[in-house]
């Protein structure tokens, strides 16, 4: 495994892996600070790269939404939920989509399918359970 930056080539998945966590480091920033259209540049630019990047393709549900377009964010959450993600990062991302549209329930299956698929992880066990509960107040 071999990823190349500036000329440099990383020969561990370690360096690689931290070259891709910069790049969201970046998207979160201008997240953050509110620069929906530099985010939106950042993740064009990672998703140029590496298309199927959940965590970049959850970002970008979260910059849609908080920039108006609700429909597309949806539509591209429930893409990202479709390949039934288990990273805490792109579920937590996508929880941002789904919770300020209230749609806990598409929550809830996101985590309930990432805990099966990792049974043995508290965090997995007790996010799955704090949108049960959301999605039980939300019925009542």
């Amino acid at each position: 495994f071999v990823a190349c930056r500036d000329g440099y080539c990383s020969e561990t998945r370690e360096e690689a892996a931290s070259m891709a966590t910069n790049k969201h480091r970046a998207i979160y920033d201008a997240i953050d600070n509110g620069n929906h259209r530099n985010a939106l540049k950042l993740i064009g630019t990672l998703l140029s790269k590496k298309p199927d990047d959940c965590l970049g393709r959850a970002l970008k549900a979260v910059v849609l939404h908080r920039s108006g377009q609700v429909k597309q964010a949806i539509q591209l959450a429930a893409e990202v939920g479709e390949t039934k993600p288990a990273d805490t990062d792109v579920l937590e991302a996508l929880l941002v989509v789904y919770g300020a549209e209230r749609m806990y329930d598409e929550a809830t299956k996101l985590f309930d399918n990432a805990w099966q698929q990792h049974p043995d992880s508290e965090e997995l066990g007790t996010s799955t359970f704090q949108c049960l509960v959301r999605d039980a107040a939300a019925i009542k």
